[in-house]
């Protein structure tokens, strides 16, 4: 008996030994991705091949994909979720903090909630799922392939540009030694945008889903090609032909989109306009394909939208970000073309702000950005077709900080018109992107206040209010009134007039105030937008009246309240 024992026990221990298949247990948890946080199973969906489908489930509930089934979607949504964790738990989390998220999940069914229950359901049957232990030391995962021995085809390739070989030794590029001393003196720094998007360098444009970043994108791009003097106030000092390389959607859904922005920009689709959808090829082709298109077309910019379906490995990582900057965008520079990477924020956390969140994944990602710019959602007017955004321009490594600004979106069938708007105080004491010292000064800006005020309206700690006041009490800027309570003095500015923290080159005379006053001295987007409205009053005279409110009361809103002032003033200025 003992030796039949010990045979048993040799035979456990060898059983032991063997690894384990990667397929889900019974109860539907898988060891491996159950620890995955739920922001990287969130970005492993975006950089899949069916992200579009993602996109459309997760961030904008759109069902229409399954005809209008609302648990159709629920199931398409939770397939694609399910292959990279079987987590019912994480599941249920990342289900609930999707666009499709309703009340009928909470209703009871066979003992659980109906989101629990369809979350078994589809448990049930779990297929082929994603292989993380591949994922160790920056190595891009592959997913599990039925029937095949190691899963998933070949890795996607890096891009072998002439500026960044990667396949050996005697394919890297050549090194030279530079004497500064030795050397000619370079030519000045060049802008696209002066300050904001630097030439041949990448800026990264970030921000949350429904935040119009590619709409940003693209009508900067509409702008260098088609020589506009202006991009939303500041001059736009380099023009040429720009290549948009798409890694979301198709050349369709991407031309009615140009269609509305030309009509809302009073301008023709740029010929230098040059688009490609990267739909169903690989990154590596994709990015040869474009760079050959714009050494060929002479382009000086190229929009990659977005970064999240672009990357090449882990972007968490920061050894695949290094990676992926070296072989896909540094050959851009290299030809001469100006890189604008279209990316993801993260998702915020309890008590965090949206200021303090950066790009989705490796610091390094903005490391290797010269310039970074935040796009923030703010005010949606569903009814009126509107959406007001706040660009935030958050590092710059040649020259300042361009201040934040607001631009507003009015949406139609035929249009999209944007205009830009300047922060009120309040908005400008509450940007972090300010020093501390010029958002307590915005925050005295309509009118005197106490410390712990400006403390609640700036975000500030008391301290730094403290400090801030006595400073500003020094550069002659602040004044106290004579109001005391408690052990706080009330301050105000000395000026009592609204400044700006920073002059400009040149002062607006326009009053944005009232409708009277923004129509006495119409600046140019309104302008352009009372051309439009003349076309077909009927059709653009909700739109307007929704760009005005934005102006006037910051909010678009808002535009049924501004209406019958605007009908007037276009009543005085009929000809």
């Amino acid at each position: 008996m003992s030796e039949i024992q010990e045979h048993l026990d040799r035979l456990a221990a060898r059983l032991r030994e063997q690894p384990q298949p990667k397929t889900a247990s019974s109860n539907g948890h898988s060891g491996p991705a159950a620890d995955r946080p739920d922001e990287v199973i969130i970005q492993k969906c975006r950089a899949a091949e069916n992200a579009p489908r993602f996109v459309d489930l997760f961030e904008y509930g759109d069902t229409s994909g399954n005809r209008g089934d609302d648990s159709a979607a629920d199931f398409a949504l939770l397939g694609i979720l399910k292959f990279y964790t079987q987590d019912p738990d994480q599941l249920e989390r990342l289900m609930r903090s999707s666009a499709l998220a309703r009340p009928k999940w909470d209703e009871r069914r066979a003992g659980k909630s109906w989101l629990r229950y369809s979350i078994d359901k589809a448990l049930g049957n779990i297929g082929e799922i994603y292989d993380w232990s591949r994922n160790n030391g920056g190595t891009a995962a592959r997913p599990l392939k039925k029937g095949a021995a190691n899963g998933g085809g070949p890795a996607d390739l890096p891009y072998k540009g002439e500026s960044t070989k990667s396949a050996g030794d005697e394919a890297r590029p050549k090194l030279s030694l530079v004497r500064f001393a030795e050397r000619e003196a370079p030519p000045a720094r060049e802008f696209i945008v002066p300050d904001l998007i630097p030439r041949h360098h990448p800026t990264t444009l970030y921000g949350w889903g429904g935040t119009a970043k590619s709409l940003i994108a693209a009508l900067l791009s509409m702008s260098v090609a088609g020589g506009r003097e202006k991009f939303f106030g500041r001059d736009i000092a380099v023009h040429g032909p720009v290549m948009y390389l798409d890694f979301e959607l198709d050349a369709d859904e991407q031309h009615r989109r140009v269609m509305q922005l030309a009509t809302g920009m009073k301008m023709k689709i740029p010929e230098g306009l040059l688009y490609v959808s990267t739909l169903g090829v690989r990154t590596h082709e994709a990015v040869e394909f474009a760079l050959s298109v714009c050494e060929e077309h002479k382009a000086v910019m190229v929009v990659l939208d977005s970064l999240g379906p672009a990357m090449v490995g882990d972007m968490a990582a920061a050894k695949d970000v290094i990676e992926f900057h070296n072989c896909y965008i540094a050959p851009f520079k290299a030809a001469g073309v100006t890189p604008l990477l279209v990316d993801h924020q993260a998702r915020q956390q309890a008590g965090e702000g949206y200021q303090s969140k950066g790009a989705f994944g490796s610091a390094y990602k903005e490391h290797l950005s010269r310039s970074l710019i935040q796009v923030e959602a703010g005010d949606r007017g569903s009814e009126q077709g509107t959406l007001n955004v706040r660009l935030r321009h958050k590092k710059t490594n040649f020259g300042a900080l361009v201040e934040p600004f607001d631009v507003s979106l009015s949406f139609s069938d035929e249009m999209i018109v944007a205009s830009m708007r300047d922060l009120t105080p309040a908005d400008r004491a509450q940007e972090a992107t300010l020093n501390a010292e010029d958002r307590a000064a915005a925050a005295l800006e309509d009118g005197p206040a106490y410390p712990d005020e400006i403390a609640e309206a700036t975000g500030l700690a008391r301290s730094t209010v403290k400090n801030k006041i006595n400073a500003l009490k020094k550069a002659g800027r602040v004044e106290t009134t004579g109001e005391i309570r408690g052990q706080m003095e009330q301050v105000q500015l000395v000026d009592s007039r609204t400044r700006p923290i920073k002059e400009k080159s040149a002062k607006s005379t326009t009053d944005t105030s009232t409708v009277a006053g923004l129509f006495a001295n119409p600046p140019a987007w309104l302008v352009t937008q009372l051309e439009v409205y003349r076309e077909d009053p009927a059709k653009h005279l909700k739109p307007l009246c929704a760009a005005v409110a934005a102006v006037v009361l910051g909010d678009g809103a808002l535009g049924d309240e501004v209406r019958e002032e605007v009908e007037r003033e276009l009543a005085r200025r009929s000809p």
